[in-house]
């Protein structure tokens, strides 16, 4: 009887958790069908942010990939491909499509005009690092990268040898891939090519040569140093070089050892398809593979797929997504791994269901599709008051040189409250030419902060005022006792 009461219960208790997963997938898209238009949204969720490159309508617009709720639209003149940039979910950066300039947006604010900055010429491509601090744009061969708070234009990387097409960054920032119509993929190390003395002559960390024909996209997956960098190039083939710790390593002593002699990363796998691949993707797992064609197609290609060689021709059309009658220029994949998108030449921009290979929605643009990807809705949307916090200054078009003298008042900041206001606090160091620049700035972080002239006055005046109050009192008692007393 025991037995059959405990299996009872059990039975009872899997239609009660039934019931609770079937309310709480009710109460997620009801949440996800809310108009975050009207910034009703008390939680963050997964939005899409896209760009065409007509800017007739608007430039981008952040809209809900599961619902047709009204989208969030910044004006301005069309954006270049792959040189969309979102800054810590506050500022939104892109290149100009027909002219040298980079136009910016604040987040919140959705009826202004763009900010431009000009810059010394067409740039190709854009990329910002993932704590919002640097910003590197290709410029013809050039990269240049610049500090976003400042503004200056910090180095200058002259290694490719043809117009570069594409940048992207490691998700911890410490390194970035650039690649070019020069064939070449070159891995960076962000920290050595901000060395001032270095900064001309800088050599990359690697240099990828396997493709036969021009970079079209990279994709860095997620770990650091160990990520998985997926290449495309026009040359019908996917690269999937594996760059790890000890590669990284070995790679840089055998770089020092033999001056200059580059030694050749190897190549993990490569793919080969029926049509030149235009953009690549991975899900947030690294199980898939999706390339996008010149034909329209996406296709999927399973990592985990025991094969034998390091060269697979793709030749599954079951896991190909079709819909596209253009050219697939971008891809990007949801957190989840439960959703594709894709911006085409078409015109669209399509959401797809991994697992089923559906179209869920589409989207129409006035032009060609040239970014489009899956962000975190901006927690500044979501509140009435919000401000930009990052610090952004307009980029500046020449390399900026430190004298050996330099007044340090903006490079070195720290952030503090007082009485719950948050207050920026900026050191003035002076640099003589006999102490080196992590000395200068090892004691610019030990050094006091200098105390707030106007904080300073506020406490005085109430300091006064308080004591003019006691006496007052005081004075007052000892007149009403007086006189009850006479």
């Amino acid at each position: 009887m025991s037995a059959t009461y405990v299996r009872y219960l059990q039975a009872c208790n899997d239609v009660a958790m039934q019931w609770i997963r079937i309310i709480l997938l009710n109460i997620a898209c009801t949440m996800c069908k809310t108009d975050f238009s009207r910034n009703k949204m008390a939680l963050p969720y997964e939005v899409v942010i896209s760009s065409d490159s007509t800017g007739q309508m608007w430039n981008c617009c952040i809209w809900n990939p599961l619902s047709d709720t009204t989208s969030i639209h910044y004006k301005g003149s069309g954006s270049k491909l792959r040189s969309l940039c979102l800054l810590s979910g506050q500022y939104i950066l892109s290149a100009d499509s027909n002219k040298p300039l980079l136009n910016m947006w604040e987040v919140q604010r959705r009826e202004q005009h763009q900010t431009r900055m000009v810059c010394s010429g067409h740039v190709s491509c854009l990329a910002a690092s993932p704590d919002s601090a640097y910003c590197i744009g290709g410029i013809e061969e050039k990269l240049n990268i610049w500090q976003i708070s400042t503004g200056h234009l910090l180095a200058v990387l002259s290694r490719h040898f043809q117009r570069v097409t594409c940048i992207c960054f490691t998700d911890d920032g410490s390194y970035f891939l650039s690649g070019g119509e020069d064939n070449l993929i070159m891995v960076w190390d962000l920290a050595s090519t901000l060395q001032w003395e270095q900064s001309q002559g800088q050599d990359p960390l690697h240099i990828w040569s396997h493709h036969a024909l021009p970079i079209t996209d990279l994709h860095c997956g997620k770990g650091g140093i160990t990520d998985r960098v997926v290449s495309a190039s026009q040359d019908q083939t996917c690269k999937h070089p594996f760059v790890s710790v000890w590669s990284i390593i070995v790679d840089f002593l055998l770089y020092l050892h033999s001056y200059g002699i580059y030694h050749q990363a190897r190549c993990s796998c490569s793919f080969v398809f029926d049509t030149p691949i235009l953009s690549v993707t991975m899900d947030a797992a690294q199980l898939r593979i999706f390339a996008g064609g010149l034909d329209g197609s996406i296709y999927s290609v399973n990592l985990f797929e025991k094969v034998t060689g390091q060269q697979r021709l793709i030749e599954d059309h079951e896991n190909t997504y079709k819909g596209h009658s253009k050219a697939v220029t971008c891809l990007s994949t949801s957190m989840d791994g439960s959703m594709l998108l894709s911006g085409s030449e078409d015109s669209t921009a399509r959401i797809w269901h991994i697992t089923s290979r559906q179209c869920i929605r589409t989207v129409l643009h006035k032009g060609t599709v040239t970014n489009a990807m899956f962000i975190m809705m901006p927690r500044i949307l979501q509140i009435q008051t919000g401000k930009p916090t990052l610090p952004v200054r307009p980029f500046q078009r020449h390399l900026y040189v430190p004298s050996t003298s330099t007044v340090l008042t903006e490079a070195v900041e720290d952030e503090d409250t007082v009485n719950g206001t948050p207050v920026r606090w900026h050191h003035s160091l002076q640099i003589p030419e006999e102490i080196s620049w992590t000395e200068a700035v090892q004691s610019a972080l030990h050094e006091e902060k200098p105390s707030l002239t106007v904080a300073e006055r506020q406490a005085e005046e109430v300091a006064s005022l308080k004591h003019i109050n006691a006496q007052l009192r005081k004075f007052a008692a000892e007149n009403i006792l007086l006189e009850q007393k006479t």
